[in-house]
């Protein structure tokens, strides 16, 4: 069974503890016209292992734990203590200072029917949470972490594991495979109004051109594509895709 993975802005606060509480999860319909209960919502395997990443990046080490999940009829709230890196010390600075505001859910869903009134929207009335995380849509990570230093922050070590500070992946000027990411999820989804179409997999082959995989409603396509730089920023050419079968 695929993930699925929900965005929506997150309301923030901070705890008696130094710990940040958030809002990750609502009854309200979001984008897709899709509805997740939260009093549905099964926390059994997450509470095994309890992270907090940072954009769905399953590689590096997470930015924090969640010490404690709430379930509230509209809501469910997750309290977390950031991890004593750099890297999760940055990003605890963003959410307190409003520049992070974005949490994206990963989970399966277990039972579900149709909306009302909807033509594609689906009630999830029962749902396993996979993992939850702190996301910078809808803004590019690039530009938020400039608009940030812009106010004094210093975030000298999610600009280094970023790349954003040179952005480019090798000595020869090109961008970092996390700039081609973000724009080719620009590309298919401009202001990440649909948050169940995105970037699965990318494979850059040769500079300027690679092969990408992109989920859209639970399903997955292979593109190739090519870029071509414009202001330090990639613009991405997408080829028609084919449909693909992964081990997700």
């Amino acid at each position: 069974m695929s993930a699925i993975y929900k965005s929506l802005p997150m309301e923030i606060k901070a705890s008696g503890s130094g710990n940040l509480v958030f809002k990750i999860s609502t009854k309200a319909m979001d984008r897709d016209e899709d509805v997740m209960e939260p009093m549905g919502c099964d926390l059994t395997n997450y509470r095994a292992n309890p992270v907090v990443l940072f954009a769905h990046d399953y590689q590096s080490p997470p930015i924090g734990k969640s010490i404690r999940e709430s379930i509230y009829p509209e809501f469910i709230e997750s309290e977390v203590e950031f991890a004593p890196t750099a890297f999760a010390q940055d990003c605890k600075k963003l959410c307190e200072g409003g520049f992070l505001n974005a949490a994206s859910v990963g989970f399966n869903g277990i039972e579900s029917e149709p909306v009302q009134g909807s033509k594609w929207g689906k009630h999830y009335k029962k749902w396993e949470l996979l993992e939850w995380s702190v996301v910078p849509v809808p803004a590019n990570a690039g530009s938020l972490i400039q608009g940030a230093k812009a106010k004094g922050l210093n975030l000298d070590a999610m600009e280094k594991e970023l790349n954003i500070e040179t952005k480019t992946a090798d000595i020869f000027g090109n961008p970092s495979t996390y700039d081609i990411e973000r724009a080719i999820q620009n590309a298919i989804n401009p202001g990440y109004n649909l948050p169940s179409v995105w970037v699965s997999e990318l494979y850059p082959i040769n500079f300027p051109s690679g092969n990408v995989i992109i989920c859209r409603q639970d399903k997955y396509f292979q593109h190739s594509y090519t870029y071509t730089m414009m202001n330090d920023t990639p613009q991405i050419t997408l080829s028609e895709g084919t449909e693909v079968v992964t081990g997700y």
